[in-house]
């Protein structure tokens, strides 16, 4: 009896033992055993505690992203990351786990397919201190779990996502595009100090919408439109202005062989936002469907009930196709913002 209860003792902890070997106490189990367990240093235990993550292939540019004051983030200098994209790359850097430990003979196979297709990783804190620095390779044949190794360590690791099937090695490869943030705009709605809008096919609704003071105003931009004298509906001008808190696109479509031809038409409309710090940002919109109907050709306002999608052109030199219930609050003539 007594063999048995020392057996089930013996179990149990090497039970714990290795539970602790594929956590991010093994770092503290190391100080105390004197085991290396070096080679099995994946997962960062703190997320606050990662402020850049460089990524390097053999197919892709490297990419270096780093952690900005607001708590976004910005890859290799200019562009913004996106935020899904990130929570996914975060998530797989402090929630992955050891699966298993492929045996010997599958070690060598998968040390050559690294050394052609593998993924460097690497993370740092705000110090410059790196966290973490490892080689993403092949996924296992079960499609369950991604090897993982250390750099200049010799073992690999089959790694897993407790809380979901699949690749990892997706979290860590990404085109540029697939990379950059798809959202068009996020003003801070106190900050805009005026709203210009252009129907260039219809003139007579184009309007500028200007802060004086603390008091909204607007103006007719056609020179045969008389100003109104009708009282401002302030909900309209706060229904208006919240539509650029947000403004997602489908898809950036910078890199679109026909951008430029597109981009030459005359727009559907123009918007112009200006700040208070003097910061300009314009949108030139052109409905997809002029383009996939010869015969089409939205000039009004109250065609657009017709439109699905805009191609979007900004000033800093960036193009998406938009799909129209995220800007349709914005879609106004000026007459809109006067009670009736």
């Amino acid at each position: 009896m007594k063999k048995i209860l020392l057996l089930l003792g013996l179990l149990l902890v090497l039970g714990l033992a290795y539970l602790y070997l594929g956590k991010a106490e093994s770092k503290k189990l190391q100080e105390v055993s004197g085991i290396d367990l070096s080679d099995r240093a994946f997962a960062v235990e703190k997320e606050k505690d990662i402020h850049k993550i460089v990524i390097t292939t053999k197919t892709h540019p490297k990419y270096t992203i780093i952690k900005q004051d607001d708590d976004s983030w910005m890859f290799n200098e200019y562009f913004k990351a996106d935020r899904h994209v990130m929570m996914r790359l975060l998530e797989a850097l402090t929630k992955i786990d050891i699966k298993y430990i492929p045996p010997e003979p599958s070690q060598k196979t998968i040390a050559k397919n690294m050394a052609r297709t593998g993924i460097e990783v690497q993370v740092y804190d705000k110090t410059g201190n790196k966290l973490r620095d490892f080689i993403v390779g092949s996924n296992a044949n079960d499609e369950r779990s991604t090897f993982f190794k250390v750099k200049g360590k010799d073992k690999a690791y089959a790694m897993y996502f407790p809380y979901s099937e699949g690749s990892l090695r997706t979290r860590f490869v990404y085109d540029l595009m697939d990379l950059r943030d798809k959202y068009i705009l996020e003003e801070d709605i106190s900050a805009i100090q005026s709203v210009e809008v252009i129907y260039p096919k219809q003139a007579k609704h184009s309007f500028l919408l200007e802060k004086k003071e603390k008091d909204w105003s607007v103006q007719p931009l056609h020179a045969d439109i008389e100003p109104s004298k009708k009282q401002l509906n302030n909900q309209s001008i706060e229904d208006f202005l919240s539509v650029f808190k947000l403004i997602p696109s489908e898809n950036i479509e910078t890199h679109n062989p026909r951008i430029d031809s597109i981009n030459s038409v005359t727009p559907f409309m123009s918007i112009k936002i200006t700040n208070t710090e003097g910061v300009v940002k314009s949108l030139k919109l052109r409905p997809m469907n002029d383009f996939l109907d010869e015969d089409q050709n939205t000039t009004s306002v109250d065609e657009v009930h017709i439109v699905e999608r805009f191609f979007v052109e900004t000033n800093w030199r960036d193009s998406y196709l938009l799909q129209k219930r995220h800007i349709l609050g914005a879609l106004r003539p000026y007459n809109y913002f006067y009670r009736d």
